[in-house]
């Protein structure tokens, strides 16, 4: 595996009409192309966009559009953009509405997919569903890890990264780096501050590199806007590039994947130190609390 190469995390206004977005991630791949990217992160729901609202009960308009928009994976838009980067040496991780037409009925999930030089590698379904996305996604079950040319990438999504027990299957599943799409909205200092803390936490306990890439900007459905802040966090927890947070752009930086290694410091202590045989209640009901 390469030891060293750029990646970068995309900041992006992202707008409830899958042209526009595609344009936009084209223009993207393109540009992180001229400029030796060889991992980019885009955010949640990038294809088709986020939630019309936050914390809200079911919305037809919503659903509707949700539905009629929603692909297949692999489907058009991941060809589509399998085909902008084969002729790149480039893996390319974005968040979109995945449709499943089951024998018994079609569900939707909040889906992460990975595509790289040799076209579709895999895909991720979100765990953990905040409220307003009950209504209409499934919550994903698996913890896949995708062994690829430049490391062993492991993906959540947004809300995945507020429980410390889903970066740290993925750790012990083989990960040496965490993409993290994100719709993180801009709420209020607290919230602001958890985007924070969360990213920085997830790298800093599992010595691995996080790539957090979040939409930013106004909302052109409902009344809210997204925080931004895409960023590249280090081993340490150290953020070592960063988007504004209120504006489009990319954070870029040179990552090292980082292996297991017991013996040295941010690459095994934490993991090595662990004492699961004492940690009893991680996996219980928390209806029996």
């Amino acid at each position: 595996m390469t030891n060293r190469f750029r990646a970068a995390a995309a900041a992006l206004n992202i707008v409830h009409d899958k042209a526009q977005n595609l344009e936009k991630i084209h223009d993207t791949v393109a540009y992180a192309a001229n400029n030796d990217i060889r991992l980019l992160v885009f955010p949640e729901g990038a294809l088709q966009g986020h939630s019309f609202y936050v914390e809200h009960g079911f919305v037809s308009e919503e659903s509707r559009y949700l539905w009629d928009n929603a692909e297949t994976i692999p489907g058009p838009s991941v060809q589509l953009i399998a085909d902008w980067i084969a002729e790149h040496e480039m893996y390319v991780i974005f968040g979109m509405w995945e449709r499943i037409d089951y024998p018994s009925a079609p569900v939707l999930f909040n889906s992460a997919v990975l595509i790289g030089p040799e076209g579709y590698i895999g895909k991720y379904h979100k765990a953990h569903q905040p409220s307003e996305e009950i209504h209409y996604y499934q919550p994903g079950k698996e913890w896949p890890i995708f062994d690829t040319s430049i490391a062993q990438i492991g993906m959540l999504i947004c809300y995945d990264q507020c429980f410390p027990e889903s970066s740290r299957e993925l750790t012990l599943r083989g990960a040496e780096v965490l993409a993290i799409p994100n719709a993180w909205t801009k709420l209020d200092r607290a919230s602001d501050d958890r985007y924070d803390f969360f990213g920085r936490a997830r790298a800093a306990e599992n010595n691995r590199w996080v790539l957090q890439s979040n939409q930013v900007g106004v909302s052109d459905k409902g009344d809210f806007s997204y925080l931004g802040n895409s960023r590249i966090i280090d081993p340490t927890g150290t953020v070592v590039a960063q988007t504004r947070a209120d504006q489009e752009g990319l954070a870029i930086a040179e990552i090292t994947p980082t292996k297991f290694d017991p013996t040295q410091p941010y690459t095994g202590w934490y993991l090595h130190q662990r004492r699961p045989s004492i940690y009893t209640s991680l996996a219980d009901d928390p209806s029996d609390f």
